[in-house]
């Protein structure tokens, strides 16, 4: 992962990550080799961090209530600041 910006409680930002990948079918060895994992993007507000992980909220309620994600730091690939 790329150094992570300085953030504050509610800056706007980006989190570009990575997905694990589960194939239930039955699949040959080759493509099995090859398979990739999903990048995925998530946008938020800045919530919190800790040296296992980052949290961000998406809404907020007029008593504080939140809905809130919780990212591995080792599943994020990039994030960025949004102005």
């Amino acid at each position: 992962m790329r150094k992570i910006p300085r953030m504050k409680e509610g800056d706007r930002i980006t989190i570009r990550w990575r997905d694990i990948f589960t194939e239930n079918k039955w699949t040959n060895l080759a493509e099995a080799r090859v398979a990739e994992c999903p990048e995925c993007v998530d946008e938020g507000c800045f919530l919190s961090e800790d040296e296992k992980s980052i949290r961000i909220f998406n809404s907020i309620s007029h008593d504080g209530q939140c809905g809130f994600t919780v990212f591995p730091r080792g599943v994020i690939i990039e994030i960025k600041k949004l102005k």
